[in-house]
């Protein structure tokens, strides 16, 4: 089962919270790339928590038809993980976490990212034209709409990496390319191996100066406040599923060698250990990029999770892009006592478009909520 285990980068003890992340659709599993300003924000030294990252496509094969049904073989491999503080999903993850939180104890706490509890034909009409390219076999063209719909709305088109580039390097041995030479970050954000190391606390607006967008948009859920690490100090253990693996990807997607030397800061250290999974769950099996985008995007259509959301009593925050062209509030439930939060200026991907602010919302949550 493809996992990631990210340690607190402070001594650990029986008192550290456990989150769980589900990771969204990307053409290759990245190793939790896709979270990495968030991970940073979760294990830093003022918050200490442990966290799994998991492929949540990993379960899904032709017989998952619904997002029910990919629900229903996360749900029973839950108690492979123990004990789970904070159940955290982005995107497509995300949603999944939602039709989980019946299952999970009551006072559990949730963390979505852009992760829709709920469907319109837009939204569909969306992700049915980056699913049907995929399927048609036009991969470059289906993650080159898939990036341009995850950028803030009225992103100039040249702006972000080559969305072909990813292809290049998921299509061979299931994403060993990608691996060799860089990792497919979220919904098919490209980040190079060749990339010099991000010092602890090194963001994009820590590199420009900039703070982040004024005011959140809080919506009637509840209110917010602002970090943002996109790099650290903190070894990762991850297991992919398979006995020999080359190189590894660290928490930004750049390559760590095998044959290097090991226990740099901020290094995946490769190892963990195989979940106990429960014999009607069948193995992870080869998935090509086209496939993933195809069934993993497809699954988000006619969902709607807003019964399980509201009725989950944990606290809750749930971030989304003010210039979403995917997922937005409208997306979102909530109870009375969870918190929805617009992230100005941000697309679908707030956590690497406003990397200060999210953090900082994060860490309040996690402060308010006893998880700190």
């Amino acid at each position: 089962m493809p996992t990631a285990v990210h340690p607190p980068r402070t001594a650990a003890g029986p008192a550290h919270a456990h989150a769980l992340v589900l990771a969204p659709v990307t053409p290759a599993w990245d190793e939790g790339a896709f979270f990495a300003p968030v991970i940073d924000t979760l294990t830093a030294a003022g918050a200490g928590l442990r966290v799994t990252v998991v492929d949540t496509l990993s379960l899904w094969d032709e017989r998952v038809r619904t997002l029910d049904d990919l629900v229903a073989r996360w749900r029973a491999l839950l108690p492979a993980f123990g004990r789970i503080d904070l159940l955290c999903g982005n995107a497509l993850g995300g949603a999944v976490a939602q039709g989980l939180l019946p299952y999970v104890a009551p006072g559990t706490a949730a963390l979505l990212v852009s992760g829709p509890a709920r469907s319109d034909a837009t939204l569909e009409h969306r992700l049915t034209e980056i699913a049907d390219l995929a399927a048609m076999g036009h991969t470059d063209a289906s993650l080159a709409l898939l990036h341009k719909r995850v950028q803030p709305d009225g992103t100039p088109a040249s702006i972000g990496p080559d969305p072909t580039a990813t292809v290049a390097r998921t299509s061979a041995e299931g994403g060993a390319a990608c691996r060799a030479d860089g990792a497919a970050g979220d919904l098919g954000r490209l980040v190079s191996a060749g990339a010099a190391p991000a010092a602890p606390g090194d963001t994009p607006a820590a590199r420009t100066g900039g703070a982040a967008d004024g005011a959140g948009g809080d919506l009637p859920a509840g209110a917010g406040t602002a970090v943002g690490r996109a790099g650290g100090d903190r070894p990762v253990e991850s297991h992919d599923g398979r006995a020999a693996v080359d190189g590894a990807v660290d928490g930004l997607g750049r390559l760590a060698r095998a044959d290097a030397t090991p226990a740099a800061p901020g290094r995946l250290v490769r190892g963990g250990t195989d979940l106990a999974v429960p014999a009607d769950i069948p193995p992870p099996a080869h998935q090509t990029p086209a496939q993933r985008l195809d069934g993993g995007l497809r699954l988000l259509c006619g969902i709607d999770l807003t019964a399980a959301v509201e009725a989950h009593p944990g606290p809750l925050l749930h971030l989304v892009g003010g210039r979403s062209q995917l997922v937005t509030r409208h997306h979102t439930a909530a109870g009375p006592h969870h918190r929805v939060h617009v992230v100005a200026a941000a697309g679908m991907r707030p956590h690497t478009d406003q990397p200060a602010k999210v953090s900082a919302l994060i860490g309040a949550f996690l402060r308010e909520k006893g998880l700190t």
